[in-house]
């Protein structure tokens, strides 16, 4: 980084030679034409400072010789988003707003200038004076690509804020229209507005944000958990299953959470047939690891260990998966125990059930999502990624890679039982 800003010093330096060669340049009737023109002292010192790698006192020396005009509100600005980048945003700010002090400025390096301040104040962490700038550029600036940068980054400011309808407002359905990433944003701002309704008990006021989520992006996972969820609570477990199973059909790669919440809904049914074809479905449709091992416990008790137990070997075989193998260990362990009549079997069922949980407390330390833009872990699911601000880009991890269960095998069928299908 200490390399590049010193090569684009560099640049500026030879930048700032060249025009004070041609401003010294005499004119061809000029007697004196034959005299070489002189260099700036100043401009010298600051070369001197950037060839001995002293860039801190080379950028101020910049500064402070580098006449302000329209000719050079380029170099200064350029100068002042150096500073920020270096973490100096106070020194970017002072330059900037020292530009902004000159008449030498046209309407849109003015604009120009006021953008960068407010991106100084953010990064300062003076918002309300970032909002102030930024508000007339939407509004009022002449120039489009200004207009779209004040208008993101001011959306950023809103976001950090958790102003969400004013969020909602700066943006226009015909941008929605035309800009994913925004589309799928706006959809998550109305699900952040529908919790907030939840909380106050208005629940009228949050299934409105939540048919806006869906009518600005159909695939909102967010929006048909929320409305879930408020099943839930309102303890109408079918449709929250019927969510769940849309839900599922719609997003498989949710398929391990989902599994967990349609299992406590249908045995407060006490349903278990149905969740034994709902597991069923979601093994053929989403592979997921999470209804595998949970139908297998619910098969032990109708077919036996011996019969669950080689299924899922099989299984693993194919498709190996730690939370199988950990469950495996378990199965085989009970097994043992239940064949006590064979030499060493108490043995042998300790020392799988010590690997059980081994395997066990791993996954319980294995991040279970990942962000699918930046590649971060996390232990908990969250819908906008703090690292790099995108939403909806983080999903759970521990479904069967789908590249390996792209179709139906012998080991899957063999789990679906004639008595649970449909």
């Amino acid at each position: 980084m200490q390399n590049l800003l010193i090569l684009i010093v560099l640049f500026v330096a030879i930048a700032i030679g060249w025009l004070l060669g041609r401003l010294s340049k005499p004119s061809k009737g000029d007697d004196a034409a034959e005299a070489p023109p002189a260099l700036s002292r100043d401009y010298l010192a600051s070369l001197n400072y950037l060839l001995n790698e002293h860039s801190d006192r080379s950028l101020d020396s910049f500064v402070e010789t580098l006449e302000v005009s329209s000719d050079t509100i380029d170099t200064h600005i350029t100068l002042g988003n150096l500073f920020r980048m270096r973490g100096e945003a106070d020194r970017a700010a002072r330059l900037h707003q020292n530009l902004l002090a000159r008449p030498a400025l046209n309407d849109r390096q003015n604009d120009q200038v006021q953008l960068e301040l407010a991106r100084d104040f953010m990064h300062l962490g003076v918002l309300d004076r970032a909002e102030n700038l930024l508000r007339p550029l939407v509004d009022t600036s002449q120039h489009s690509d200004i207009r779209g940068a004040s208008r993101e980054l001011l959306i950023q400011l809103y976001e950090q804020e958790r102003e969400w309808q004013q969020a909602l407002d700066l943006v226009p359905s015909s941008l929605l229209a035309r800009q994913e990433e925004l589309r799928c944003a706006a959809a998550h701002w109305h699900c952040e507005l529908a919790e907030q309704d939840f909380r106050r008990h208005d629940d009228r006021a949050a299934r409105r944000h939540l048919k806006k989520a869906l009518s600005i992006d159909a695939q909102c996972v967010r929006a048909y958990w929320l409305q879930a969820e408020h099943y839930h609570r309102q303890q109408r477990y079918r449709d929250e299953i019927k969510m769940l199973e849309r839900l599922a059909a719609q997003s498989p790669d949710f398929a391990p959470i989902i599994i967990e919440r349609a299992i406590a809904a249908f045995r407060l049914l006490d349903d278990e047939q149905g969740l034994m074809r709902f597991l069923d479905d979601q093994i053929h449709a989403t592979h997921s690891m999470e209804a595998v091992i949970k139908r297998a416990e619910l098969g032990v008790a109708r077919e036996g260990i011996t019969t669950v137990a080689a299924q899922l070997d099989t299984l693993q075989q194919q498709q190996p998966h730690l939370r199988g193998i950990g469950f495996l260990a378990l199965l085989r362990s009970r097994q043992a125990m239940l064949e006590l009549s064979a030499p060493n079997n108490e043995r042998a069922a300790n020392m799988l059930r010590q690997l059980h949980d081994h395997l066990q407390r791993l996954d319980a330390h294995t991040p279970r999502f990942r962000c699918e833009k930046c590649g971060t872990l996390y232990t908990h699911l969250y819908w906008h990624c703090p690292k790099c601000k995108r939403w909806a880009t983080i999903k759970p991890r521990d479904s069967v890679d789908p590249v390996v269960a792209q179709r139906e095998t012998p080991a899957q069928r063999v789990l679906k039982t004639p008595s649970t299908s449909r």
